[in-house]
């Protein structure tokens, strides 16, 4: 969980207001108030998660926009139209199924589909590989130790969402890292909704894996997701069994994998330490 130091400033960084952030979260400005100035010493942990997730979703909201405005920006300064940068921004008419996905050459450039629109995915960075091995040997060990039924894959493998049949399926995404225990799914990729998905945010990812990504894993029936962000050293766990719940926790915190009622809990601590200077370096 966030110190009320790191939501302060990050409060500051967002340039939000008492009453703006009072607004997303639901808390009252007076609590709000007590909190950011100190006089409560001891707030509770659902109100002082229910600020942060909305000071995060704030700071996506506001990376979102930025990154828009860049696109539209780079259109304009290389000479192109209003014209074509308007057409850039509408929706295809034409969607593509996981039939077109899988005849794309071997030799393409890494893509997911989602909804039918294909997505370029950039090479992944040094530090973001670091995450997934570290994440990935840690349910790896736990299944293996606990003589499991589950099974482990990680990026690059291709999962294919909503229908079986690719004429139909409309979503094959590439999980950074995902837990898969019903064996009947795994084929030369997977067919189905793994039982747990883990993504790694990158600079070019961090929008899709909020926003439209968290969509497309809750309709298909992904049981948990986790969205690991190293910039902002956080980890956002959705749960979506019985009543979707959300939790917010930080590099300093200890993470438990709610596929597996807790018995396995991931010391994001020791994996700060692990993956060391990277994070500063990325």
């Amino acid at each position: 969980m966030l110190s009320r130091e790191e939501l302060v400033r990050e409060k500051e960084a967002l340039g939000l207001t008492i009453e703006q952030i009072a607004e997303r979260s639901g808390v009252p400005a007076g609590t709000l108030g007590k909190i950011f100035s100190g006089a409560t010493r001891q707030p509770r942990r659902t109100t002082m998660e229910a600020i942060a997730q909305a000071l995060y979703r704030e700071r996506s909201l506001q990376e979102g926009k930025a990154a828009v405005y860049g696109r539209k920006r780079e259109s304009f300064e290389g000479g192109h139209g209003l014209r074509e940068q308007e057409a850039a921004f509408k929706p295809r008419k034409e969607l593509f199924t996981a039939a077109d996905y899988f005849a794309l050459p071997e030799d393409a450039p890494r893509t997911e589909l989602i909804e039918g629109v294909f997505y370029d995915m950039a090479s992944p960075s040094m530090l973001h590989q670091e995450l997934c091995l570290e994440l990935a040997l840690i349910l790896k060990d736990f299944v293996r130790s606990n003589q499991g039924e589950c099974r482990v894959g990680i990026s690059p493998l291709d999962v294919q969402l909503e229908n079986e049949d690719i004429r139909e399926s409309r979503t094959v995404v590439q999980p950074d890292v995902m837990v898969i225990c019903d064996r009947s799914k795994i084929r030369r990729h997977i067919v189905g909704a793994p039982d747990l998905v883990i993504e790694i945010v990158s600079p070019s990812s961090g929008t899709r894996d909020r926003y439209k990504k968290l969509s497309v894993y809750q309709e298909a029936g992904v049981r948990e997701y986790w969205i690991v962000d190293p910039y902002q050293k956080m980890v956002l766990v959705y749960t979506f069994e019985k009543e979707p719940e959300i939790s917010l926790y930080s590099f300093e915190d200890r993470v438990p994998v709610g596929i597996w009622d807790g018995e396995l809990i991931i010391d994001f601590a020791q994996i700060r330490d692990a993956v060391g200077d990277l994070t500063e370096a990325d």
